[in-house]
């Protein structure tokens, strides 16, 4: 791990993994982020469902440009 993550346990690694999926990448594109779920294995399906419902809407050649990229 690199010295400045904050999870070390596998726990908080399944919590940083959702909260990036559904949380961070998704809405810095434009889609739409969701709440937390306070249980880790409700969060874990939530999330999969969200990313997958965002992807699957998405149009296939949908781009988004930041900063020039």
């Amino acid at each position: 791990m690199p010295s400045w993550a904050r999870w070390r346990t596998i726990r908080a690694t399944m919590w940083q993994i959702c909260d990036t999926e559904s949380r961070y990448y998704l809405p810095r594109t434009g889609q739409p982020s969701r709440d937390r779920v306070g249980d880790l294995a409700e969060e874990l399906t939530a999330s999969q469902r969200h990313v997958r419902t965002v992807l699957l809407s998405m149009p296939r050649d949908a781009v988004h440009r930041s900063g020039g990229r």
